[in-house]
């Protein structure tokens, strides 16, 4: 939301030592929203944080990733929402981002010296090298969208789409395109003609499991009711988007709006969303959905 609004923290220049490997000259920013605000107020310095190692040094890398996510976990007093939330995705088949843990030591200077800062959760970032990772490819497009009017034609020029949409590779002329199409469907077509036509914009499969993942967890800070905190994949081979899960220090409930009590598995969003009203409705997303909250109800949402 602070970046919808034009807030953005500023890189400086840093060394890392990652298990004994030194980096010179690395990139280095505050990241977050509410964990950030959060560490704020309470006068915290384990705030989260995004290390670039491409930024001021081309080429380098940590095994074979080239930017590292720090989460402090400020709202998360059990440190294990984000790591289990990641798993049951990968787990139900959805790219998500992998995770680990860290301990973070940090030296500034006239400020701190080798001091502790605690114990953090490296989450992948959802890049080129995530691509190439999961699809086999860097050409895809990839968007982190922060919109409650995701997919709402607005014409033809791109710069009434980069705010919400926040590409994080450059787009090509067709990349861009996609968007507009998928838009006009979906602000234009009739029922019949939308559900005819989805399957040619949106991997029904990979949605319906990344739906069925997202309600099951309550996780409300998402797309379900706030807009973000997800990542949009266009897929360069079928020209299809995937979604992928982002930020979920808030899954498990973990939200102050709504309750999870409050919410149906049948209809876990906001009623002005749009594009989650119109693609849920499609008899085949639907069936889907269900096919899949059922099949892992069974399975990856049991405790053991």
């Amino acid at each position: 939301l602070s970046g919808a609004g034009g807030i953005h923290f500023e890189y400086v220049h840093a060394n890392l030592e990652f298990e004994g490997v030194p980096l010179k000259d690395v990139a280095v920013r505050y990241k977050g929203n509410g964990t950030y605000m959060d560490a704020r107020r309470s006068g915290n310095d384990k705030k989260s944080l995004k290390v670039d190692l491409n930024e001021f040094v081309k080429g380098q890398k940590v095994a074979g990733v080239s930017k590292l996510n720090f989460h402090n976990n400020v709202t998360d007093v059990a440190w294990m929402h984000e790591p289990l939330a990641y798993e049951l995705y990968r787990s139900a088949g959805v790219p998500a981002p992998r995770t680990t843990y860290a301990q973070v030591t940090l030296t500034a200077s006239g400020v701190h010296t080798n001091d502790f800062l605690g114990l953090y959760s490296i989450v992948e970032n959802p890049d080129n090298n995530w691509a190439e990772h999961n699809f086999g490819s860097k050409k895809g497009a990839i968007f982190k969208p922060v919109t409650r009017e995701l997919f709402k034609f607005q014409g033809t020029d791109w710069a009434k789409y980069n705010q919400s949409y926040d590409p994080k590779t450059d787009l090509t002329v067709k990349q861009q395109q996609r968007v507009y199409d998928f838009a006009r469907l979906l602000t234009d077509a009739d029922d019949a003609e939308f559900a005819r036509r989805l399957p040619e914009f949106l991997d029904v499969d990979e949605f319906s499991r990344f739906m069925a993942v997202t309600v099951w967890l309550s996780s409300t800070d998402s797309i379900l009711m706030m807009g973000q905190n997800y990542v949009m994949y266009l897929h360069p081979k079928t020209d299809r988007f995937i979604f992928v899960p982002w930020d979920l220090d808030r899954a498990f409930g973990n939200f102050f709006s709504p309750s999870p009590e409050q919410m149906s598995l049948r209809k876990a969003w906001a009623e002005d969303n749009r594009f989650l009203e119109r693609v849920m409705k499609v008899d085949a997303v639907k069936e889907a959905y269900l096919a899949r909250l059922t099949e892992f109800q069974g399975s990856l949402f049991q405790p053991e």
